[in-house]
Formats: C-alpha cells, sequence, structure tokens
C-alpha cells in the first residue's frame, strides 16, 4: 500500500466513524494526526503536472445562523454561520490560501432569521465566506420560483440545477443554470448541479407548478464530457441527492445508485440526506457533510493535467465545535444585525417546557403535540401533521418565538375537510411505513409496516376507542402541503368542504403556548400509544417510541 493509499484509508475510515459520533471522528482525528502521513508527505515527488485541489464542502444549512446547536454525545457547541466560516478560512490556511468552497443545496429554510428574510441573510453569509457555486436544493422551493430567482440575483456565485426543465420540453426555466467552470488554482474546475427527483413530493405543489424534474444520471454524463471538450481539468457534481455510509465503508443508498453510472466524473458531494459520508463508489469520491453547519467536508484531490486524472488524496468530515476555532468576525457582524432586527419579537418567551419533547419519524411526543393543537383549533375530529414538517425537538424550559420557528420553519396553514372512515383510512396507509408514520391526533390504530400498501392497518378507533366507520364523515384538519398532496397524500383532493383557514400553524402553537403561560401551566408532552405497531413475524403489539433524527 502506498503512502496516499494509506492517508486515504485511513482518512476514510475516520469519516466512516463520524457516522457514529461527531465526538468519536474529532478524537480519532487528534490520536491518528501523528500516525497518518501528511499531505507533503502523500505527495511528497509529484511533477509539476500534479495540481493538489482543496474542496470544501457543506450541505443542508437551513438557515443555521446562530451558535446555538448542542452535539448530544459531547455536550459541545457546534455549528453556526461564523463558526462554518471560521472552519473554511483555517482549510485555506492550511491549503495554501485557495480552497473551492461548494454547497449542495438546502441552505436556507430553517430558521426564523432566515425565514423572516426569505433566505437573504443566508446568502449574505454566502457571499461573505466566499462560496464559488451550489446546488438547488428541495428546499429553495419553499418559497415559490420568484423569490428563489431573487436569491439567485442576491447572490455572488450560481445556483446550478441541471435536471429540471419547463413543462414536456426540452428548455430550463432561465434560472436553472445547469453548469459552471471556476478558474481556481491554475485549473478548469467544471461543476455540475442536480436536485432529486422527489422534490414534487416534497413541495408545495403550487410552488413547482410547470416544472419537470428528469432523472439526472444522463443529463449528468453529458454536461461532463461537454465541460471535459472545453477544457475543464476537473468535474465536480453538487448533487441535492441522499445516501449513507454502512460500517465497513460502503456507500449505500439513492446517491450510491446515482454515482455509479455516472462516467468523466472526478467526485459527487451529496446532500439531503443529512448524514455523513465519505467513501467511494467504484473509483468516485463520494461525500456529504452532514447538515445544519454541524459539520464540513474537506476532499483533496491530486490533478494530473497531462493526463487528466485526478487521485483522491483525502476526504474528511469534521464537526464544527464552536471552541474548536475563531469564528469569523465578519460573519458574527452579519448575523447580529440580522438578530437585533428581528430580536424582540425572536426572543419573546411565550411559554416553559416542563420536560423535552421530542420529534421523530415513529409517532413522537412532538407531533402528538402539535397535532393536538391542531385539532383544538379548529374543533376537528381527526388531526394529521406530517412528520418531516416537524424541523426541530422542544427544549427544556423557556420557549422562545424563535424556538417555534425552528420547530415549525414551514410557513403552513390549517385546512379542513370531510373525509369519510375508510378515506381517513387511506390517509394511514400512505403514512404508515418502514420509514416512519403520519403524526396524527383523534386516533388510535395499529399496523404492520412490512405490509403493502393498502394491507398495513389492521384496526383504527376514535380516542376514546369508538370504532372507525367507514362510511361515516369526520371533521379532519391538516397542513396545506398535505392537503395539496405533499409526500403522496393525494387522498385529501378527494375530502369534502375543503377549506384552507389561512391560519398559519406556527401562530396557532404560539398562541396555544401563550394561553398555556397565562394560566401558570407548563407544556408537557402528550403520551405515546396512538400508533402500535404489529410485529410482522409475531404479530405481538408493541407500541412504538418516537426516534429523533
Amino acid at each position: 500500500m502506498t503512502r496516499e493509499q494509506t492517508s486515504v484509508s485511513v482518512r476514510n475510515w475516520v469519516a466512516r466513524a463520524a457516522g457514529i459520533t461527531f465526538l468519536t471522528l474529532s478524537l480519532l482525528l487528534a490520536l491518528l494526526g501523528a500516525a497518518t502521513p501528511t499531505l507533503a508527505t502523500a505527495t511528497a515527488g509529484a511533477s509539476s503536472a500534479k495540481t493538489l485541489v482543496t474542496v470544501v464542502h457543506i450541505t443542508d444549512f437551513h438557515g443555521s445562523l446562530l451558535s446555538e446547536d448542542v452535539d448530544r454525545r459531547s455536550g459541545k457547541r457546534i455549528g453556526g454561520a461564523a463558526v462554518v466560516a471560521g472552519f473554511v478560512e483555517a482549510e485555506r490556511c492550511s491549503a495554501g490560501g485557495e480552497v473551492l468552497l461548494v454547497d449542495s443545496g438546502d441552505m436556507m429554510q430553517g430558521s426564523a432569521l432566515s425565514n423572516l428574510t426569505e433566505g437573504a441573510a443566508v446568502i449574505e453569509f454566502m457571499n461573505s465566506v466566499g462560496f464559488e457555486a451550489c446546488a438547488v436544493g428541495n428546499h429553495e422551493f419553499d418559497w415559490g420560483v420568484g423569490v428563489l430567482e431573487e436569491r439567485i440575483e442576491q447572490a455572488k456565485f450560481p445556483f446550478l440545477c441541471a435536471n429540471v426543465f419547463s413543462g414536456e420540453g426540452d428548455e430550463r426555466p432561465g434560472w436553472a443554470v445547469p453548469t459552471a467552470v471556476i478558474q481556481k488554482m491554475g485549473l478548469k474546475i467544471g461543476l455540475v448541479g442536480v436536485v432529486t427527483t422527489d422534490t414534487p413530493a416534497l413541495s408545495n405543489p403550487k410552488n413547482v407548478q410547470g416544472l419537470r424534474f428528469e432523472q439526472p444520471e444522463r443529463i449528468v454524463n453529458e454536461l461532463a464530457a461537454q465541460l471535459r471538450e472545453n477544457g475543464a481539468n476537473l468535474v465536480l457534481v453538487l448533487a441535492h441527492i441522499g445516501g449513507e455510509q454502512e460500517e465497513d465503508g460502503t456507500v449505500v443508498g439513492p446517491i450510491a445508485a446515482f454515482t455509479s453510472r455516472l462516467r468523466g466524473v472526478d467526485a459527487v458531494f451529496g446532500g439531503h440526506s443529512h448524514t455523513v459520508v465519505a467513501g467511494t463508489v467504484g473509483a468516485i469520491p463520494v461525500m456529504i457533510s452532514a447538515s445544519n453547519g454541524r459539520a464540513i467536508g474537506i476532499m483533496r484531490l491530486q490533478v494530473d493535467t497531462s493526463t487528466g486524472k485526478s487521485v483522491l488524496i483525502e476526504q474528511t468530515v469534521k464537526p464544527t465545535f464552536v471552541e474548536e476555532v475563531e469564528p469569523d468576525e465578519k460573519v458574527e457582524s452579519i448575523v447580529e444585525s440580522f438578530r437585533k432586527k428581528f430580536a424582540g419579537e425572536m426572543e419573546r418567551v411565550i411559554a416553559i417546557a416542563g420536560e423535552e419533547i421530542r420529534r421523530g419519524s415513529l409517532e413522537s411526543p412532538l407531533g402528538n403535540l402539535i397535532c393536538d393543537i391542531m385539532r383544538a383549533n379548529v374543533d376537528a375530529t381527526i388531526a394529521f401533521q406530517n412528520s418531516g414538517g416537524i424541523r426541530a425537538d422542544l427544549d427544556e424550559g423557556p420557549v422562545t418565538v424563535r424556538e417555534i420557528y425552528r420547530i415549525l420553519p414551514f410557513e403552513n396553514t390549517i385546512v379542513t375537510m370531510y373525509l369519510t372512515g375508510e378515506q381517513v383510512t387511506q390517509v394511514l396507509e400512505q403514512g404508515t411505513s418502514n420509514r416512519g408514520v403520519v403524526q396524527t391526533s383523534g386516533l388510535r390504530y395499529s399496523y404492520v409496516a412490512e405490509d403493502p400498501r393498502g394491507e398495513r392497518i389492521k384496526t383504527v378507533t376514535l380516542e376514546d376507542g369508538t370504532p372507525l366507520e367507514r362510511e361515516e364523515r369526520y371533521l379532519v384538519a391538516t397542513n396545506d402541503y398535505m392537503a395539496s398532496g405533499g409526500d403522496g397524500y393525494e387522498i385529501f383532493a378527494q375530502g369534502e368542504k375543503i377549506t384552507n383557514t389561512q391560519i398559519p400553524l406556527r401562530d396557532v402553537v404560539i398562541a396555544w403556548m401563550e394561553a398555556l403561560h397565562e394560566a401558570g401551566e407548563r407544556v408537557v408532552a402528550p403520551e405515546l400509544g396512538r400508533a402500535r405497531r404489529l410485529s410482522l413475524k409475531s404479530m405481538e403489539l408493541k407500541s412504538i417510541e418516537g426516534d429523533s433524527e
């Protein structure tokens, strides 16, 4: 094994450990530092035709401008725009002053500061740090194409999106730039951006109306070939496509399937799944750098301009612990200016949480609470909320408006309608699988997740134990995303007397908590047990506890 191979092997093993715990990654880097061949050693003797390229990667930032997160395993503060900028600057210094800084999408939606500015605060941060390019993620459509175009105009870097087209034709919308060429380190670096084809199902239909999301592999291969023909020394793909890495280092999931079909590409930088990946698919390096600014990815590629080939020297995903870097003062100033602008309202305490209330993809205490609040607000019999619309846990102690924005960042309104018992069951069939369940209020049901859709739900009653009658009509509340068919909930379109109340779900939650606070009560979690899973093998009934993502 050569020194270069040793460096890649050790670094990949360390990065895989990050999938288990960021703390382990940090310690291993420190412990292995003396034993791991340095970059200078690994590239010693390289000819003048060989150029070392350092790529710094983040993804799924989701508006996480403030340094307010704590790593659960280590107890350390982690992330924030100024901290991320500090790590980027440290990598620039380490690389001799020049790196390629890229993003794989979903950078804006998700926090109060970002949402209140429709992403403008995040773009200002990215401009300041010097991002070279980003991919368009599915959440870039959350405020509609008009706002996306405004953010593209604001940015000093290109938003790349090669696999989105207008209508049925071959033309891309004007904002969808497929590629970019960056002159860096004496090289022409070609970039291609693509977004998950799941975007229509994950977006409010009105925000992606008239857009067609094509499978990206053929498109990427054609564009990569064009970039090569036009003199690109290196071709990198920014893909808002997710995946995972198994303990043996194998990269799995959509990002693996996507990468396995690529030709003429030197590396793929993924996103969407909020996971840590630092491995290879075939001969192509693949990286996903967690989410919310909690980590940055570093990949070093040696490019031989005489042969047009690249070699992976190193790839690492490292946590952005606040204590390990000097925050960038300019970015701190940018974030503070936005924080001050909205501080009065955002820091207002609206309630006291008597305990931590967790979210999850399975039945969760926070999902139950939000559904209960929604249902009570419109006096419905049943309420549904998609798990993916709940983006953070509710911490114990004082609850601020800003925290509710973190939990419910989307501008969803409450929609009411009448559904029959049979249609309610179909909603549960759609919302129940091995991947998780829809959050509910007013129902108790059992299911077998492994059964095919249409056969998963075994029993359903109202919360008082009354059987759900097949032909009976029930008043149902949900959010406008689900009511519009988001996440595949097309059954809602069959409801009667469908009414968008135009009442923001976030405002309803805030008002409910304020009333509880005024009454001198604390927010506590409802009991679990609404969704009960039947074991496929034993058919024994067991409760499912929510897991936090």
